[in-house]
């Protein structure tokens, strides 16, 4: 049969459609856990063999389902995720004290070593955010079994496995290294300098702050502020305080203020809100044993209220939703023998709680 006319128009007016149909599809928002609206939370817990494995929950506002990421011989130490949510770098304890690093996709594909450290406890991974390079702590270990050596940090190519030291000088010391959002700094806590180092990335420079608590200091979502937990030994009682530190003039502003009718705080745990105005934190009175709440300021210290009043309960390693909507956090009953911790969430404004995962610890946010 010939090949009419009306043929090549009914074909042309098909081939249209069809070219539609898969614009369509391919510019179409995909279905994710995040546009679904079902957040999606790591968190570390044991199997029945007693490891330590890497776990996902998801929670869609009614049901939670939790699943094994991670199916390892050795506990998992701690992990990253990284800026674009699709991998999570994660170390691994090894006998004799040694720690591995290895890297799996976000839905437990492709699980493979990133970094064998037989001699060397290797732990702390940070990404940048090229999501290309990790920064770590190295602690190297003389002996199988021996302690480990003091904190160095390291560079390490995710793609190419190569790995150097972050700096030349070999008595630069570092730990809980903290990559600025925006890239361009680096801050970690020096023990030999009794402080907390901020390393400008791009041209070398670097600024002492210093520090008796050790804590790791926390970057402001805009990179422009940086969040330092610190003893107060001017006050008349003794308070563990937070402090912001503005880049740009070097200004240093303590935030935290006495309760009422309490002298002092000890507050830790900062944690910025994803736009950078509000900050939760845990807080307890000075010199009691109840556990730390959860409690809420605005960036400039005021606003401060509790979100929790459980003293017999203990909250820490508080993070926010990317929406700003919740916070997660680790709890565990200081009165209750042997208590496991266990991962909740808690949804700001009607203070309404949910747990996640119980045992579960170090919980964060899969973006």
């Amino acid at each position: 049969m010939p090949f009419t006319r009306f043929d090549q128009i009914v074909l042309s007016i098909l081939a249209l459609l069809a070219g539609l149909i898969t614009a369509v599809i391919l510019l179409s928002p995909q279905a994710t856990a995040s546009s679904a609206g079902e957040p999606r939370i790591l968190y570390i817990s044991w199997d029945d063999e007693a490891a330590d494995q890497l776990y996902l929950a998801t929670f869609d506002g009614e049901t939670i389902t939790t699943a094994p990421l991670t199916n390892t011989d050795a506990d998992v130490l701690d992990f990253a995720v990284s800026p674009d949510g699709r991998q999570i770098a994660y170390a691994i304890l090894r006998d004799g004290g040694a720690a591995d690093l290895w890297l799996i996709n976000r839905d437990g594909s492709s699980n493979r070593e990133l970094l064998a450290c037989p001699d060397a406890a290797c732990s702390q991974a940070q990404w940048l955010p090229d999501g290309h390079r990790l920064i770590y702590e190295r602690r190297n270990i003389p002996t199988p079994g021996a302690p480990p050596g003091n904190p160095r940090l390291w560079w390490l190519d995710v793609a190419t496995g190569e790995t150097v030291p972050v700096f030349q000088n070999n008595q630069m010391l570092g730990l809980y290294p903290r990559v600025s959002k925006d890239g361009q700094w680096l801050s970690f806590v020096s023990p030999l300098d009794q402080g907390i180092q901020l390393y400008n990335l791009a041209d070398g420079s670097n600024r002492l702050i210093p520090n008796q608590m050790g804590s790791p200091a926390v970057w402001q979502p805009q990179s422009d502020r940086v969040l330092i937990t610190d003893i107060n030994t001017d006050s008349v009682s003794w308070s563990v305080e937070l402090l912001s530190l503005e880049l740009s003039n070097e200004t240093t502003t303590t935030l935290s203020q006495p309760i009422a009718e309490v002298e002092g705080v000890d507050d830790s745990s900062p944690a910025w809100s994803p736009d950078g105005d509000w900050i939760a934190l845990a807080r307890k009175l000075p010199r009691t044993p109840m556990g730390r709440q959860l409690w809420l300021m605005r960036d400039d210290g005021s606003e401060a209220k509790a979100l929790t009043d459980d003293p017999q309960i203990h909250h820490g390693e508080i993070s926010w939703s990317p929406d700003g909507r919740f916070l997660l956090y680790q709890q565990y009953n200081l009165e209750e023998l042997y208590a496991k911790p266990t991962v909740w969430l808690i949804e700001i404004t009607t203070g309404e709680r949910t747990q996640i995962a119980s045992p579960g610890t170090l919980p964060a946010w899969l973006p």
